[in-house]
């Protein structure tokens, strides 16, 4: 009877364990869905901006239009940018004083390939950026309303670590922490130890 007791005490307290393991999940999940979904209504937004719709991708007023939706949320957008039809940066704009990316061709990247082929909003697996960030890249189309070309695209970086750590504690093992995966199950943000951001899970 005291053996059955125990383990009726260990699987209920077990269970009440797992439920809140299991909504805070789900809120923090809730929370990240949010954050994301409000900053592609920001891109699509900027996509849609008259300047960028005739493909004035690189004057001091699409620049300015930019700079002004970006520093409303600058404090989850690492960085944003325009990129035009062949793949190059026409628009780069952050915070620090990392280096400009403008004008560089980045065609060759799998989210600008992958938006191009699609013509629609994109997510982006995980990414070594030139800073040496592990990133992921929200993109939205640039399509000329009146003639459906292809002009560009809009697109949002997010530095994996850095941007789940608004969502919980991404760094120490010995307290609950956050662990986040891009949808080929590569780690993206994980408190166990930083050198595993950017392994597949399933190869670990």
């Amino acid at each position: 009877m005291q053996t059955v007791t125990e383990n009726n005490i260990k699987n209920s307290l077990f269970e009440q364990q797992k439920q809140r393991q299991t909504g805070s999940t789900m809120a923090i999940s809730a929370h990240i869905g949010s954050d994301l979904n409000s900053i592609m209504v920001v891109l699509q937004g900027l996509a849609d901006n008259q300047y960028l719709q005739q493909g004035d991708l690189t004057s001091s007023r699409s620049k300015n239009m930019m700079e002004e939706r970006y520093l409303e949320y600058h404090d989850i957008i690492d960085s944003i940018g325009v990129i035009d039809k062949n793949g190059i940066v026409a628009i780069n704009l952050f915070t620090d004083n990392r280096t400009s990316l403008v004008g560089k061709d980045v065609s060759f990247t799998q989210y600008v390939k992958e938006s191009k082929a699609k013509l629609a909003p994109l997510f982006s697996n995980g990414f070594q950026s030139v800073d040496d960030k592990y990133t992921i890249a929200i993109t939205y189309p640039i399509i000329n309303r009146d003639t459906d070309r292809y002009v560009g695209l809009v697109a949002a970086y997010l530095p994996t670590v850095d941007y789940f750590a608004h969502y919980g504690n991404v760094h120490d093992i010995n307290s609950q922490f956050v662990v986040a995966y891009d949808k080929n199950a590569t780690l993206i943000a994980v408190g166990a130890s930083q050198s595993l951001v950017g392994k597949p899970f399933l190869a670990m």
